[in-house]
């Protein structure tokens, strides 16, 4: 299933937050290369950035636990789209639908919007797939075993 590249906020934000270290270091560089500031300059921007840069290592972390987590949501909808187009095995072809149901629900992870639309218009045809299928058999309730009991 193919992924769309997404960039998370807390992403933006770090990357952000190196940008502005790269530009304020050479900002300094150049006015104190220039003399228009003395070298107390870099004492005064090592103390910011010391204090910017005891947040980073909880940045990354918080984004590899939202790439981490988005990773395995994907692997479950992966699973379940593979379970609920089971025409062999009816019980796992339920469970891959409860769990495709599951998956969209508040507190799972949501993915972006063009794959939420492509999520739910498979969903949609799986269903209407299934709800054709059980019509042609009678239904849940239909003996398809070919003998009387």
């Amino acid at each position: 299933m193919g992924r769309s590249l997404r960039v998370p906020a807390i992403g933006l934000a770090v990357a952000g937050l190196l940008l502005a270290a790269v530009l304020s270091v050479g900002t300094t560089w150049l006015l104190v290369a220039t003399g228009r500031w003395d070298a107390a300059a870099w004492g005064v921007l090592a103390e910011a950035w010391r204090a910017v840069a005891a947040f980073i290592p909880a940045a990354v972390v918080l984004v590899a636990f939202q790439v981490y987590r988005a990773d395995q949501w994907w692997k479950r909808v992966e699973w379940a789209l593979d379970a609920a187009s089971d025409e062999e095995h009816p019980v796992r072809q339920l469970a891959g639908l409860t769990a495709l149901n599951e998956l969209r629900r508040p507190g799972s992870w949501r993915p972006p919007r063009q794959d939420d639309r492509m999520f739910r218009a498979v969903g949609a045809a799986l269903s209407r797939h299934l709800a054709r299928r059980w019509d042609e058999d009678g239904g849940p309730g239909a003996d398809t075993r070919g003998g009387a009991e």
